[in-house]
């Protein structure tokens, strides 16, 4: 089998040519993109809110009062956020595979792509919450008669789990960092 080297150490072709030092569009666009996954990008998708509590929940963040949800502390356990991810967790594996190929095309950059994945998942999660089947276990009568106090008249949706002011459902958002521990 022939070389693929020089006699100065050089790649060449089958046919004996040096292949080129100077890098290909492509090339440069792929060392670029190595450089970017060395700074270990993330996408965090969840309850995202800005730390502060609210005062009719004595001081609880929405963050904190997901968590208390999806692990119940305290209330009955509603993994929300878990039931979300077994249930589309191929759909977002084959959404990040095309993704993937598309970045390596150079037809989307790695930070849009993490993005829409952050967008997708942040939806499902609502979805979960807002459409199909409530999150068991119901509502307590006790506060199934609270939420059925505050509802607007003419309104014909049952109140659901989960569901009271809306404030931590509309938290559920996504982040992109491009840098390991920094926002992009």
């Amino acid at each position: 089998m022939a070389s693929l080297r020089d006699k100065r150490g050089r790649f060449v072709s089958k046919g004996g040519s040096r292949f080129s030092d100077t890098p290909t569009p492509d090339g440069v666009r792929l060392a670029q993109l190595l450089e970017q996954i060395k700074r270990g990008p993330s996408v965090k998708i969840g309850v995202l809110d800005d730390g502060k509590g609210s005062e009719d929940r004595q001081g609880v963040t929405n963050a904190e009062l997901a968590a208390i949800h999806e692990l119940g502390a305290g209330v009955p356990k509603r993994g929300w956020i878990s039931a979300t991810f077994d249930r589309v967790r191929g759909t977002v594996e084959t959404n990040a595979r095309i993704l993937v190929g598309h970045v390596l095309d150079g037809k989307l950059d790695l930070e849009k792509a993490l993005g829409v994945l952050g967008a997708k998942f942040a939806s499902d999660i609502k979805e979960t919450v807002v459409g199909g089947e409530q999150i068991p276990p119901p509502n307590a009568p006790s506060t199934l008669a609270r939420k059925l106090s505050k509802t607007r008249e003419g309104s014909t949706g049952e109140p659901r789990t989960l569901v009271d002011t809306g404030r931590m459902l509309g938290a559920v958002s996504w982040l992109v960092e491009m840098v390991r521990g920094g926002k992009s």
